[in-house]
């Protein structure tokens, strides 16, 4: 018994069977020559999923950073600074460049969405 690639879902499946348990495409003949077209190629693309605060957060710091009593506190300054270098953080989600559906890491060799090769 030899393993066969399903044309439509590319899963392995039997040489004798009748359709692909999978998708249920029907397998063709052996005297049927398929070729096998390539994926198309596509990359993995980043881009910003969410942004903590933004110059909202970093404003807000600077005044409790600054603003207040003479003689400030330990903690205020902690929190002013946290403020402002927590308003510049940016968090990165991947995505296919070819139908734009999101992967869950830029290592993906195959998108899951399209099928595209990302390599």
């Amino acid at each position: 018994m030899a393993l066969i690639n399903c044309p439509e879902c590319r899963a392995e499946i039997s040489s004798t069977a009748v359709s692909c348990p999978r998708c249920g495409c029907t397998v063709p003949d052996a005297e049927t020559v398929i070729i096998d077209t390539p994926r198309p190629a596509a990359h993995a693309v980043r881009y910003a999923t969410t942004r903590f605060g933004g110059c909202f957060t970093q404003i807000i710091g600077l005044v409790i950073l600054l603003g207040g009593p003479e003689n400030p506190s330990w903690f205020r300054l902690a929190l002013g600074a946290v403020l402002i270098l927590a308003g510049g953080v940016t968090f990165y989600g991947w995505a296919c460049s070819r139908c734009g559906g999101k992967l869950k890491s830029g290592l993906v060799v195959n998108c899951p969405h399209c099928g595209a090769d990302i390599r």
